[in-house]
């Protein structure tokens, strides 16, 4: 052991500028590259087999650069500043799995499980240089930079795999969990009635994070508007309101502007608001070809603006699509929706 520690003392260059470099060198693999990679490595894995799983693309963010599939093309939609990736998928309506909660874990379990192997076969491929610093050998900048990035997916490979057992394990035995369960009865066309469900506050679950509170007064919300019954949505969505308003655009939240906007354009008529969470997520929903997102701007349009002609063409648009990109009984609710509106605008025609 006294002679490691006296081989590793030998391996430190102590001239201040060199030391710094070459820790720089390190830093750079560690913390910054192996980011990077393991970032983007999960994105693109997710991009590439999703569907294998129920999903499907909504969003994918590449360093900021923000895509969605717009008649079979991939386009630019969005550029928000930023260094690492992000993938955003949406049930597959044309290859919907009985158990999704079950599918998701799968999938997050394969991506893990094939990192950390890409990991482990990154870090042998290093182990030349590392033996050498062991050994006492003096490393250069590149062998530093290597150490730096091959320790660094280990790392990252690990730190993910503990996540992964942390949400599995202890969030989704919470909210997520209860919102999932609930979830595929909706999968199986079961009503929205049928679910039962209770105000955030009179459910078990003590300290529930932003991002539950969110999912939850979403999914709560939804299931209000299909039993008609607007009482209730305004301290969730007040309260959502307070959390987005001065941030700036997280697509992670994408659904909850979604919402907001639909709140304020038809459940407490709010144009100023309603502007505020549109002119954050513009450039997603109005390229979005989901119905949801085109039942949103009908509302958008025709009750703030008076706007029926894009309100009718955004119909249409919601309607032609709704087999596509919605199922069980969300779709239900969706048709719903957009037919109500569309009676609502030919009504006012008729008597005007």
């Amino acid at each position: 052991m006294s002679n490691i520690i006296t081989n590793l003392l030998k391996n430190i260059d102590y001239t201040v500028p060199i030391f710094c470099i070459k820790a720089m060198a390190f830093i750079t693999g560690f913390f910054i590259i192996s980011t990077i990679i393991a970032n983007l490595y999960i994105a693109l894995y997710s991009f590439i087999f999703a569907r294998k799983y129920g999903y499907r693309t909504k969003f994918i963010s590449l360093f900021g650069l923000v895509f969605t599939k717009i008649k079979n093309k991939w386009v630019k939609i969005i550029y928000q500043p930023s260094p690492l990736c992000l993938y955003i998928p949406t049930i597959d309506s044309d290859n919907i799995k009985p158990d999704y909660y079950l599918m998701e874990k799968k999938l997050s379990a394969s991506e893990k499980y094939s990192k950390l192997i890409i990991s482990i076969i990154i870090f042998a491929l290093t182990l030349k240089p590392i033996v050498a610093f062991f050994n006492g050998e003096s490393l250069n900048l590149t062998e530093w930079f290597l150490i730096g990035f091959s320790t660094g997916m280990i790392f990252h490979s690990i730190n993910h795999i503990l996540i992964h057992n942390y949400i599995y394990n202890k969030l989704y035995k919470g909210i997520l969990g209860y919102i999932h369960d609930k979830s595929k009865l909706l999968i199986k066309d079961e009503s929205f009635a049928n679910l039962d469900l209770k105000p955030l506050e009179e459910l078990p679950y003590k300290s529930p994070s932003e991002l539950e509170k969110i999912l939850y007064y979403l999914f709560y919300y939804y299931y209000l508007l299909a039993l008609n019954k607007k009482e209730g949505m305004e301290k969730g969505s007040h309260e959502i309101t307070n959390m987005l308003w001065n941030r700036k655009l997280n697509l992670i939240y994408y659904q909850a502007y979604y919402w907001l906007i639909f709140y304020y354009s038809e459940i407490e008529i709010d144009k100023e608001k309603a502007d505020v969470f549109f002119r954050k997520i513009e450039p997603v929903i109005c390229n979005d070809e989901d119905s949801n997102a085109k039942r949103i701007l009908a509302y958008y349009y025709y009750k703030l603006y008076n706007d029926s002609e894009k309100a009718k063409t955004l119909i249409e648009e919601g309607l032609s699509v709704i087999d596509k990109y919605a199922f069980g009984a969300d779709r239900n609710l969706e048709k719903e929706l957009l037919v109500k509106l569309k009676n609502e605008i030919e009504t006012k025609r008729l008597i005007s």
